[in-house]
């Protein structure tokens, strides 16, 4: 966020200083996406309980998506181009040129996100719902629903920001959408701790028995 604020903040930036905070920025909200993926996508595996196809097939689809977006956000960061600030008072980066390729990062999340929803659903669906009285496995599915249709509008309202606005908006709503994953990321793995901490409690104490008040 401090480099966010920087390049649409700050004041008499050079365009050096421009691209070097554009790219900053750019890798850093791919990998924070990918970083918060990886948690949401642990969360299938352990709702399939572990399975040995998913082993190895979300790793395998997790690479293609995400390849394929780091790919498109280095052809995003090259297109772009800046001029200088058109008035004396104004602040930020003064971009010229953008490329709509950045609406692929978007679709692309929807799409591996639609993955995981449907093994997410056929996965639940494979037994009775009435028959799961494990409230992380049922808070799990849950979540899963509500963060997909959440993380689906959101990334429809991307799209259509990008190929609405002029290019100095282009990525008007990018670096909310990492903040957005962050949290729903953070969300599931509280829900798992307070599950495991609520277990814990539950339990009974175990009695210490001294070994002559075992003897008869």
């Amino acid at each position: 966020m401090a480099v966010l604020g920087y390049h649409q903040f700050s004041a008499n930036l050079s365009r050096a200083e421009c691209i070097a905070a554009y790219r900053i920025n750019g890798w850093m909200f791919c990998t924070g996406m990918a970083l918060a993926e990886v948690i949401l996508t642990i969360r299938i595996w352990i709702v399939w309980n572990k399975d040995r196809r998913l082993t190895y097939g979300l790793p395998i689809f997790f690479v293609i998506i995400w390849g394929a977006g780091f790919a498109v956000m280095g052809i995003f960061l090259n297109s772009l181009t800046f001029a200088e600030t058109p008035h004396p008072l104004a602040i930020g980066c003064f971009v010229t040129r953008a490329s709509r390729i950045l609406s692929a990062d978007p679709a692309l999340l929807m799409f591996y996100n639609t993955g995981n929803l449907v093994l997410l659903v056929v996965r639940v669906s494979s037994f009775y719902w009435s028959q799961v009285d494990s409230w992380l496995i049922k808070r799990l599915y849950t979540d899963g629903v509500l963060y997909y249709l959440f993380l689906f509008a959101f990334c429809v309202i991307n799209v259509a920001v990008i190929f609405s606005l002029p290019s100095e908006y282009i990525n008007l709503l990018s670096s909310l959408q990492r903040v957005i994953h962050s949290i729903l990321s953070g969300r599931v793995i509280l829900d798992i701790r307070r599950h495991a901490a609520e277990k814990i409690n539950m339990e009974p104490p175990m009695i210490a028995i001294s070994p002559l008040e075992a003897c008869p």
